[in-house]
């Protein structure tokens, strides 16, 4: 049983408990008034006895009625309402609906279809005083001016009618929102759902990705610096057990991000020469920041893809800063030389894929541009610290 099928047993279960609580405590005025009249238990279970149909009319309702709604059957439920309706209608004006009274000394009370007691034996209608709700209380009015409210007698009988009829229309807008309200849970469940297998895919593909372009490079260093081979070997060891720890995760530590991306600038460091200038700036304390997991990583990834040339100057230049106090964000700059007028920097996969999770992660809240700015390619992303 879900969360909100639970919570509407509850509520249902505590109205009830309360309108078998208040009706007597209204109805019986020695319960409140202090008229001296003494209240027996049978007085109570007189008034319970006149609110049980009411209870049944709602049970039928939503047990046996509103179920077919839910799977489709409009017909049949608005056929069987209209019988459930009818047969309320009878019991109500023609098979003596007509309330419990209890005796005067707290006798056992009056049920339907009996006599009244002779202490509650109408007036003679010559002894009435017209009611205020009565059109002959309107003696000035011609009787198409009388309000229609006062045209309608409030017998027993139309008040008991026309209150299983809201009870009807009070159990349907409730239930209706309940089902509302659970089937929205059911899509945002799907939603996340289908957001953690996008998740996975999209991480899924740059991680084959990423490794690969990293075993190239170490692949290069064995063939000329094997002591240097061997420490890159370590420290892509300890990239793969961050990206291992925190694989199936939606978003991970900056701190960690950080620590995989020196990591992988001291590899990049080893394979080019000096004329590849590398520089990054990390912020001094991330506190409780988070990134979507390679997400930066991936950028310098392209960069050191698309925008380095061994044979000539070139750069990659990372900046990483916090900013803000109550909405803090997360600014990431990274910018490469473009190796010239024909280059592909800022292509490939890395930078959609980079794209997709970031939508699917933030919505709207995030900002990733790129594009060549002065001679270099830029891009400049901006993401919530807390996702």
């Amino acid at each position: 049983m879900t969360t909100i099928k639970r919570r509407e047993l509850y509520y249902y279960a505590a109205f009830w408990a309360l309108i078998f609580i208040v009706i007597p405590l209204i109805s019986l005025p020695g319960l409140m008034s202090g008229t001296g009249r003494n209240i027996v238990f049978t007085d109570v279970l007189s008034v319970w006895a006149n609110i049980l149909p009411f209870l049944a009319l709602f049970l039928v309702h939503n047990l046996l009625l509103y179920p077919l709604l839910e799977r489709k059957k409009k017909a049949a439920y608005a056929a069987l309402l209209a019988v459930l309706v009818l047969v309320w209608g009878l019991w109500c004006f023609a098979l003596g609906g007509r309330p419990a009274e209890p005796q005067p000394h707290g006798g056992p009370g009056r049920m339907p279809g009996s006599n009244p007691p002779p202490a509650m034996q109408y007036a003679p209608e010559a002894e009435r005083r017209p009611a205020p709700d009565r059109p002959e209380a309107f003696p000035d009015r011609a009787p198409d001016q009388v309000p229609f409210w006062a045209r309608v007698p409030l017998r027993p009988e139309y008040s008991r009618f026309f209150i299983g009829l809201l009870l009807l229309g009070v159990s349907f807008g409730a239930k209706s929102v309940a089902i509302l309200r659970q089937r929205e849970q059911d899509i945002a469940q799907l939603e996340r759902e289908n957001l953690r297998r996008q998740l996975e895919s999209l991480h899924f593909q740059i991680n084959p990705h990423f490794f690969m372009n990293t075993m190239n490079n170490i692949q290069a260093l064995i063939l000329t610096d094997p002591e240097k081979a061997a420490e890159s070997i370590e420290q892509l060891s300890d990239m793969m057990r961050i990206t291992l720890s925190n694989g199936s995760r939606e978003v991970v530590p900056l701190a960690d991000e950080i620590c995989f991306l020196q990591d992988y600038v001291a590899l990049m460091r080893l394979r080019y020469s000096e004329r590849v200038s590398i520089e990054t700036v990390f912020p001094g304390e991330t506190a409780d920041a988070v990134v979507p997991p390679l997400a930066i990583a991936t950028l310098m990834e392209n960069a050191f893809k698309h925008g380095i040339r061994p044979d000539a100057d070139s750069f990659v230049h990372l900046d990483i800063e916090i900013t803000g106090e109550s909405d803090r964000r997360i600014i990431c700059r990274c910018c490469n030389s473009l190796p010239g007028e024909k280059g592909t920097a800022g292509l490939g996969i890395g930078l959609d894929n980079v794209r997709q999770r970031l939508a699917l992660i933030y919505g709207e809240r995030f900002s990733l541009i790129n594009e060549p700015v002065g001679g270099q390619y830029l891009v400049r992303l901006e993401i919530p610290a807390v996702a």
